[in-house]
């Protein structure tokens, strides 16, 4: 009998449907030589330091580096841990299949509650483990997987590297968090991905606080049917065209017309698709990728956790023949012709995953019954496989340039010869009703104009019936967006001077595409940044904090070094110790150097972050309500006002209490909020209050009688 461990609940249920295990048991399904369970994701996770006898947060305990890392059951998934490792261990299990998802954390999750039941019964550890790996929860898909596993062994090196991020981010979250939180005596998370992303989102806003805008001319020149534009901040210079240009000839300098042709897009990884889904339609990245999870569950695209935007070339049949069928139902363009170019096939970058493209059972579905967020991110991604496999976008790209008093005015323009894949993105434009992004072949500054310039040849004398000017000025760069830190994130190397680190962190970037979206979504609830409308913007304590932590917590740099190394060690390039002796040494260094500014600055630095801290006014005494660890508390210890970030509302209703939150509660009688889940898991918003019943302080939803 074959033991079939799966990462979820609906997982296990699929694959139980298929090899037959049709008997439901308690946390497993049985029946024709198949017993499949599932893990509810991480059963097993690293233990925190009180396990290793660090009951309370000293500085002087730091750092704690365990000899051997231990791990611990969560008290909500003890009863199914106890579960698997009973199966695996059952002597009628003569083989184990890992089903969890295939991917580092997959097989991290794997290897750990397999590890731990060799522990509690010496029956596991002589058993043979396979591998199952697809892309796809469809029937097909796992059929496929099950007839073509492999020995778990041969993804050691995998695991490996799992293993090493985990260990990784445990020394520097936990030695960091401590240290910091008892050197400034307030709750301050650190952490080797979340903080550098902090830091971008601080150092945007610094660049825009210390922004000078300067003031420069814009001088158009028109020719009729058709505008040249030029630039200066040199006002005498504007005076000297403006008296003068009448007396003047438009003489043209310069004139190309050039063929060019432009790629169709490549298909879409989670990144990509997050990055799109907020552009357009003002959703966050976490939103998006909920909604990518619900697809995938519900069989309608593939894995949502991705880092290629590429295909195997054992998928290119499948997916030609599945983009024919779905080109049929859905796409509205008449004649274009659907191929997959080789550039679309990477079979190294999609080691793991290809890119995430519609499944065969889209092909039938009913998509226009889905809920309209699903909808709408289904059909991104059935449109950009419909694009991606389109053919190119060819045109006129023209450039003019034209001396008018000496001074060089100019203009470029563009001219449709074949729309290729452009068709497709119009007919989605029209689909969901919302405007195209602008294309990328356009100038991205203020000097492109729409507009079709005519044929010349350099000497050429223009029609010049006036110019203008108008005063412009230079402006600050634009807050993040979700969308735009993203970009960031996944292309942190753009500004990484070490050049042989470059395509590591360009490939890799910062976090990975399961982690980016939760990441952003923590530094909010946390407190350290906050929304205000699209834009991410640091608060008083995000600023605060990226001030005082040591400046390789904040660096892209160290995140690019440590990726790099976790990949070696995928490849087998790579020894794990080593990678964790150096994390270990890094975390020592930041621990010294604290250590200095505590001797030198130590009751000051209690003082640092109280202002930061101060979330709202009391309502019962009109003291500040300050944050810690636990919640929000009034600073008169006398008065017992608090609101706990683990409470009744939080737990009922799976909404964390966050800063913004409760500065918001404090501020008015009640407040709007989304994405409240009830206790039969559906999502509904609502006006909510505070009740302070003089003892406790709740949280109360109102209803509209």
């Amino acid at each position: 009998m074959k033991l079939i461990v799966a990462e979820k609940p609906s997982v296990a249920a699929s694959l139980a449907r298929i090899v037959g295990a049709t008997e439901k048991n308690d946390g497993y399904f049985e029946g024709h030589n198949f017993i499949v369970t599932y893990c509810i994701g991480h059963l097993l996770q690293l233990a925190m330091p009180d396990i290793y006898g660090y009951k309370t947060w000293q500085f002087n305990d730091l750092p704690i580096i365990p000899d051997k890392f231990k791990y611990v059951t969560a008290p909500e998934t003890v009863k199914q841990c106890n579960i698997v490792c009973d199966l695996m261990a059952d002597m009628r299990v003569d083989g184990i299949i890992c089903a969890t998802d295939s991917a580092r954390e997959g097989e991290l999750i794997f290897r750990r509650v397999f590890s731990y039941a060799i522990q509690k019964s010496s029956l596991v550890r002589n058993k043979p483990v396979y591998r199952l790996w697809v892309s796809s929860t469809e029937d097909a898909a796992y059929r496929h997987g099950l007839k073509t596993m492999r020995p778990d062994s041969e993804y050691n090196n995998l695991y490996q590297a799992g293993n090493s991020r985990a260990i990784a981010d445990w020394i520097i979250g936990i030695n960091g968090t401590r240290a910091y939180t008892t050197a400034f005596n307030v709750k301050l998370p650190v952490g080797r991905v979340k903080t550098p992303i902090l830091a971008f989102i601080v150092q945007r806003e610094q660049e825009i606080e210390n922004f000078k805008p300067e003031l420069y001319y814009r001088l158009t020149a028109d020719h009729g049917n058709f505008k040249t534009f030029f630039k200066t901040s040199n006002k005498d210079v504007v005076e000297d065209i403006l008296s003068s240009y009448r007396l003047s000839e438009a003489v043209v300098n310069a004139y190309s017309h050039t063929e060019k042709k432009k790629a169709a897009p490549l298909l879409y990884n989670t990144t990509q698709i997050m990055k799109d889904a907020n552009a357009l339609f003002g959703y966050t990245a976490d939103e998006t990728l909920s909604i990518l999870q619900s697809l995938y569950d519900n069989k309608l695209t593939t894995y949502p956790r991705v880092e290629s935007s590429y295909l195997t070339s054992d998928m290119v049949d499948v997916i030609h023949e599945r983009a024919a069928k779905l080109a049929v139902r859905f796409l509205r363009v008449e004649n274009i012709t659907l191929t997959i170019p080789k550039r679309l096939v990477n079979d190294k970058a999609s080691e793991e995953h290809y890119a995430i493209v519609p499944t065969d059972t889209a092909i039938k579905a009913h998509i226009d019954e889905l809920p309209r967020n699903e909808k709408n991110i289904f059909l991104l991604i059935m449109y950009r496989l419909f694009a991606a496999l389109s053919p190119d976008y060819e045109y006129y790209r023209t450039e003019l340039k034209v001396n008018i008093c000496d001074h060089t005015f100019s203009c470029t323009g563009s001219t449709p010869i074949r729309k290729g894949y452009k068709e497709v993105e119009e007919d989605l434009k029209n689909r969901l009703s919302i405007k195209a992004p602008e294309p990328n072949d356009k100038a991205s500054d203020e000097d492109f104009v729409e507009q079709i310039i005519p044929s010349c040849a350099v000497g050429d004398i223009l029609d010049l019936h006036s110019v203008s000017s108008e005063d412009k000025y230079t402006k600050p760069p634009q807050r993040y967006t979700d969308s735009t830190l993203l970009s960031a994130m996944e292309n942190a190397g753009r500004t990484i001077a070490e050049i042989n680190l470059r395509k590591t962190i360009s490939d890799c970037g910062i976090g990975t595409p399961a982690t980016r979206a939760e990441i952003i979504t923590s530094l909010i609830q946390d407190g350290y940044a906050e929304r205000i409308k699209k834009h991410l913007v640091p608060t008083e304590k995000g600023k605060l904090l990226i001030s005082k932590v040591d400046p390789s917590l904040c660096d892209a740099i160290l995140t690019a070094k440590m990726e790099e190394k976790l990949n070696l060690i995928a490849q087998g390039n790579y020894q794990p110790r080593k990678f964790q002796e150096e994390i270990v040494l890094l975390t020592q260094k930041i621990i010294r150097d604290l250590e200095v500014e505590l001797r030198v600055n130590g009751a000051e630095m209690h003082k640092v972050f109280r202002s930061a801290n101060i979330v709202g006014k009391c309502p019962r005494c009109g003291n500040a309500v300050i944050e810690n660890a636990k919640g929000y508390r009034c600073e008169n210890t006398s008065c017992g006002f608090a609101i706990w970030k683990d409470n009744n509302f939080s737990k009922n209703f799976k909404k964390p209490i966050t800063t913004s939150l409760v500065t918001k509660l404090l501020a008015n009688k009640s407040v709007p909020i989304k994405g409240l889940t009830s206790s039969k898991g559906n999502k509904f918003n609502c006006d909510i209050a505070l009740e302070d019943t003089g003892k406790f302080v709740n949280i109360k939803l109102l209803f509209d009688v």
